[in-house]
């Protein structure tokens, strides 16, 4: 009798699934004119995250190739205070919810794949900036607004059964840059360049 190979975990199949994570390492940067020209706010996003996915994978021997859609909704956040040439500056800062679109190109050894993505990034961002110099005088400048940028990064992902894997991946998160104006001073506005790393975790459901 000729034995059977063994069976392959087939990767192919739309999936849905739930992930959360945590945020760190941000460089959110804000240089406020005029007075402060190089002075940079918060450069320090940290924060945990939550939130769903889905996607598709398509599986050819050995090599997955796959498209995800997730929303998250954050708690991550930066804060700076700074002081110089006799102004106060303060500023804070938070990604209130974060999208990606990715492609996904994965090699399958079994149940167990290796896989790199990269894709496109939405935040919402909403930002606090607070100025007052020795005179009293102040400055007060906010904005929400949805940024656009760009993510990449890799993980793992292990098929614990026919239907169902459990994956973790690192991310950078790139989301843009915006020049935003003062609502009290034509010529006072900042820069907002937010960006961070990520590792996320999920569990995925293939139907």
């Amino acid at each position: 009798m000729v034995a059977e190979p063994p069976l392959v975990y087939d990767w192919s199949g739309f999936f849905i699934g739930l992930n959360g994570g945590e945020g760190f390492a941000g460089d959110e940067t804000i240089r406020l004119k005029p007075g402060f020209d190089d002075k940079a706010g918060w450069r320090d996003l940290n924060g945990l995250f939550s939130g769903a996915q889905l996607g598709a994978n398509w599986q050819a021997g050995k090599w997955v190739l796959g498209a995800e859609a997730d929303l998250q909704l954050t708690d991550i956040v930066g804060s700076d205070k700074q002081a110089a040439d006799g102004v106060e500056f303060t500023s804070k800062g938070a990604v209130d919810w974060l999208g990606t679109v990715r492609l996904r190109t994965g090699y399958a050894i079994d149940n167990i794949m290796i896989f790199g993505t990269g894709g496109l990034a939405l935040g919402g961002m909403h930002y606090k900036v607070h100025t007052v110099d020795d005179a009293a005088a102040t400055i007060n400048l906010s904005d929400s607004h949805t940024a656009t940028g760009w993510t990449a990064g890799a993980g793992v992902e292990w098929g614990f059964s026919a239907n169902s894997s459990a994956k973790i991946e690192y991310l950078y998160t790139d989301l843009g840059k915006k020049e935003i104006g003062s609502s009290l001073s034509d010529d006072s506005y900042f820069k907002a360049a937010p960006s961070f790393q990520s590792i996320r975790m999920g569990v995925d459901f293939r139907f």
